[in-house]
């Protein structure tokens, strides 16, 4: 593990475990945007991602709940259609 690369990720991201794999893969995206999260910080994409899937899950459970499941999956389906377009 090379000690600067181990630098600059905790510059950035703060005291984190790191094993070999997650410090390349860190190290390359360490000019991203970041927010905190806990003891250390977090990339913003991925915090966003996953409040942008917890929103789509309880939205197709509402609608799976409402208007059954042949309707939650044309939901997203046309969702999943309407990503890949772009």
């Amino acid at each position: 593990m090379s000690v600067s690369k181990r630098r600059a990720v905790i510059e950035v991201f703060g005291p984190i475990p790191l094993d070999a794999e997650l410090l390349d893969w860190l190290y390359a995206r360490r000019h991203l945007a970041t927010v905190r999260d806990g003891k250390w910080r977090e990339l913003a994409y991925i915090v966003e991602l996953d409040e942008l899937e917890t929103a789509i899950r309880e939205t197709l459970a509402r609608i799976r709940e409402r208007d059954g499941g042949r309707i939650a999956r044309e939901v997203a389906n046309r969702l999943a259609d309407s990503i890949a377009a772009k």
